[in-house]
């Protein structure tokens, strides 16, 4: 036999004013049998009660005897509560959106952070998963905080974080990230240049982190959401190759349509054309140029070719090339053949023009020729996020140099640390 359940008289007298939806969550209220309910509505008469006048104090009395007697249970429910609270506000604005409230009132939040730690046995660690940020997170806002500096260029003490970046080295990255000529390349690759040419030793990460806590470049606004894909990987050069058209409309209203052929493991274009129509002969012709970039005169290996389905490439032009190849191309198309995208050129398609084409007028073909043949060139002579440090040619070609970048950022750290520490602060 099952015991009855027994509530408490504030539920009572909560539901016998008629209050229970301003002062009990929902959920539990549910949970509450309309019978009960009913019998607290009809029956339990609150002004009959005697001694309800000293509720209030008996009940502070008791919340300070639980306080002192169960004070270690009181901080686990303490956190249990916070926990709950940080999940409210994920769930309410996503768990990016939080980070990012965290980040703008962190003043706020390492008070809150300080005055618990200080009036409580709960550790800064426990703390911190509390409020979902990394203990080293706490610290930094913290030193932040506490050693602003205005002879620093993010305006924290040198000699108190002497791994920031010094004035030479942010220098140096505003002049590169500002430079117009490196203004289509990403951000990775510009520190990969600047690291294999010894002007300035930071990590991508630190670039990253710079650029946006200066506001030194802008990010590319895309006029479309990047589209979701499973990326194709090739193991080697040559095992996998991706051709595709894209539209360019120049200055004076004539459509161009540019074709190219790039190999997967690499990046490397291998092939590009500028026409003004979509034709199955000028791509075959581009293929043809590919074959010759890659093999020369000894083209005996198979490849697997991805296309989308456009009439340029599904043809029986496009197949009696195949079908009379010295070796074997195994022609996919995208999306129907495999499951995958053609994704990888329409992404490069896609850099090409919001980096770089649209930010110049040009007047008609002849002058988007020359400035594909410069970008064509140029993108596959620059380090490739893919490839960290090295180049497609390079990878392609396999000229890879030996460049030991742990021990370049080793050695610029150990500088840094030293330059700062000589810096004259006001603060300290």
């Amino acid at each position: 036999m099952t015991s009855r359940k027994q509530y408490d008289s504030s539920i009572k007298i909560a539901f016998s004013l008629g209050l229970e939806k301003e002062l009990l969550p929902q959920s539990f209220i549910n949970t509450i049998p309309a019978s009960t309910i009913s019998g607290w509505r009809n029956e339990f008469e609150v002004n009959d009660l005697i001694g309800i006048e000293y509720s209030k104090h008996i009940n502070q009395k008791l919340k300070y005897i639980y306080r002192c007697q169960k004070k270690s249970y009181h901080q686990k429910k303490l956190f249990s509560i916070g926990i709950s609270i940080k999940n409210f506000f994920i769930e309410g604005m996503s768990k990016n959106k939080y980070h990012k409230l965290l980040r703008t009132h962190k003043n706020k939040l390492v008070e809150v952070i300080d005055s618990v730690k200080n009036n409580s046995s709960l550790n800064i660690k426990l703390i911190c998963k509390l409020f979902q940020i990394k203990r080293d997170t706490y610290y930094k806002w913290k030193q932040e905080i506490n050693y602003k500096c205005s002879k620093s260029p993010i305006n924290i003490c040198l000699k108190s974080n002497v791994k920031q970046a010094t004035f030479e080295e942010i220098k140096q990255m505003k002049n590169l990230l500002l430079n117009q000529s490196f203004a289509h390349w990403s951000i990775a690759s510009i520190q990969a240049y600047a690291l294999r040419k010894g002007i300035c030793s930071l990590g991508v990460s630190t670039w990253y982190r710079y650029n946006k806590l200066l506001n030194i470049r802008p990010k590319i606004n895309y006029k479309q959401r990047k589209p979701k894909y499973l990326p194709l990987k090739a193991n080697k050069v040559n095992e996998i190759w991706h051709a595709d058209i894209t539209i360019f409309k120049t200055k004076d209203n004539v459509k161009h349509y540019i074709y190219s052929v790039i190999d997967n493991f690499s990046r490397k274009t291998l092939a590009w054309c500028v026409a003004n129509m979509v034709c199955s002969k000028i791509r075959v012709k581009t293929l043809k140029n590919a074959i010759k970039v890659a093999f020369g005169e000894n083209f005996n290996q198979t490849i697997r070719l991805i296309t989308d389905g456009g009439p340029e490439n599904d043809n029986f032009t496009m197949k009696s090339f195949i079908n009379n190849a010295q070796a074997q191309i195994k022609h996919q198309i995208a999306l129907r053949d495999i499951v995958f995208s053609n994704s990888m050129v329409e992404a490069s398609y896609r850099v090409l023009k919001y980096s770089f084409l649209y930010t110049k007028d040009i007047a008609n073909g002849v002058e988007l020729k020359k400035e594909l043949e410069f970008y064509f060139n140029d993108v596959d002579n620059r380090p490739h996020y893919a490839h960290k440090l090295y180049t497609p040619n390079e990878v392609f070609y396999g000229t890879q140099p030996y460049i030991n970048a742990k021990e370049l950022l080793k050695k610029a750290t150990i500088e840094r640390i030293k330059t700062n520490k000589q810096r004259f602060c006001i603060s300290c």
